[in-house]
């Protein structure tokens, strides 16, 4: 994901933010086909589609509307991350898991990178696994994404770590 330029806490729609982060974590799942498959546990349809639902606002966010927004990002490619989100959420329409489809991994790479996110260079994700400043090296990958029921590693009192 892109940085946060301009955040205005005041307005209802900063949220989106929060929205765009859980997502995201969810998009570097979706990229790198090695740690979706070390995944003990796999997403429904139906839960990407609600995650990235409410990554949309973001995805469509626009710097030259930051005030109406709440938040303006940089490092980011509005209109390739606009169309790249509305075709990622036309793929997972049509998903049938727990196979990912080589069109969705490509979209979800592609979309990080118009996010800006440069953690890992495109050719390093399908050797990429699962490792986080902050995350238990030895944790499963969906003890730190977003379920129906919350973030498993905050549920179990494990994350953040006590610093």
């Amino acid at each position: 994901m892109g940085g946060v330029t301009y955040l205005d806490l005041s307005n209802p729609r900063v949220q989106e933010v929060q929205h765009a982060m859980q997502y995201t974590d969810w998009l570097r799942v979706l990229a790198s086909p090695r740690t979706y498959q070390a995944m003990a546990r796999t997403p429904t349809r139906e839960h990407l589609l609600t995650l990235h639902d409410r990554y949309l606002p973001y995805a469509r966010s626009k710097h030259a509307l930051k005030e109406q927004q709440g938040y303006a990002c940089f490092n980011v490619d509005e209109e390739r991350r606009e169309a790249l989100a509305d075709r990622l959420r036309t793929l997972l329409e049509t998903w049938t898991p727990p196979e990912l489809t080589p069109e969705i991994v490509d979209t979800a790479r592609q979309l990080l990178k118009a996010e800006g996110d440069t953690s890992s260079p495109p050719e390093e994700w399908d050797a990429a696994s699962w490792e986080s400043p902050g995350h238990d090296p030895g944790a499963p990958p969906e003890d730190y994404l977003l379920w129906p029921e919350g973030i498993p590693a905050i549920l179990k009192g494990k994350w953040p770590p006590n610093t």
